[in-house]
């Protein structure tokens, strides 16, 4: 009897053994880079830092801490957490503001699944495991996003913001997915341009609209996965640059979608009108694709 057969069945065994070690491999090896941008949120940046620390052992992080030349404890707070956890790594030198600050971590980072989380927001227990679960099991799956929680100065939860299935139009009217909540595939990176500097108040909305200009495949869930925290010193919460960010948000309008541009109030308008809308009709969570 030949023994081709035999010698056959031997390779198919040694090529389907191979498969499955770099598969398991390959779940094991998978990797976050979180980049927080820091400035003077020395009061808040431990609960930033004890939420990534608090997502290990279940998965593999590093957390890139990119200051700002901070004047307050921030630095002492980062040293301190430096000496307990190697996870942790951190600079702190002048920079062009928190977009600069988001760039140097994204061209440090080194994991297959990236975020940024700002130094006064924080993850929920468990979110990374979740993340890491959808990447693993849909790996056509380039971008993950879900709900998080409002809350104030304290901690204390003032609403849940839910996301929703999105597409380039509806971001750009109502960014229907909030950053705290967003996780993407490294390759990415390599795709899309680096977050604007001259953007000061929605540079995660630009990125994220460049993102959604290619072909990409997002997956939404439903449940909350961070904290954004509301305050008289953020952005958001004080207000000081409300008329910038309707500035910065019909430029993004007008560059993504330049057969589009119509007046000022149009887009002030039918922001409001499709967010209102896509509040009232909310998906469940799902797996979707965009393209061009």
């Amino acid at each position: 009897m030949s023994p081709f057969p035999s010698i056959l069945v031997k390779l198919i065994i040694q090529k389907v053994s191979r498969y499955l070690k770099s598969s398991v491999s390959a779940k094991a090896a998978m990797k976050f880079s979180i980049v927080t941008p820091s400035y003077n949120q020395g009061q808040y940046i431990a609960q930033t830092l004890d939420s990534v620390l608090e997502q290990q052992p279940s998965c593999e992080i590093e957390h890139l801490v990119m200051d700002g030349g901070s004047t307050d404890n921030t630095l002492e707070v980062l040293t301190n957490y430096e000496r307990q956890y190697p996870t942790l790594s951190w600079i702190s030198e002048s920079d062009k503001g928190q977009s600069d600050a988001i760039n140097k971590g994204l061209n440090r980072a080194k994991g297959d699944i990236v975020a940024y989380l700002n130094s006064d927001d924080y993850y929920l227990p468990g979110t990374l495991a979740k993340v890491k679960s959808i990447f693993e099991t849909n790996p056509k799956v380039d971008f993950v996003y879900g709900d998080i929680y409002m809350v104030n100065e304290s901690g204390e939860i003032i609403r849940r913001v839910k996301s929703l299935k999105t597409s380039l139009w509806r971001h750009l009217y109502s960014f229907p997915f909030p950053q705290q909540s967003c996780f993407w595939r490294r390759h990415l990176i390599e795709r899309i341009p680096i977050f604007n500097t001259q953007n000061k108040t929605c540079m995660d909305g630009e990125y994220f609209a460049h993102i959604l200009s290619h072909p990409v495949t997002l997956y939404r869930l439903s449940d909350p996965l961070a904290c954004f925290r509301l305050h008289q010193a953020s952005i958001s919460g004080s207000g000081r640059w409300s008329s910038l960010y309707q500035t910065d948000k019909l430029r993004i309008e007008n560059d993504l979608m330049p057969h589009r541009k119509l007046p000022r109030k149009f887009h002030l308008l039918t922001g409001r009108l499709a967010k209102q809308l896509f509040v009232t009709l909310r998906p469940q969570a799902e797996m979707f694709s965009l393209s061009k």
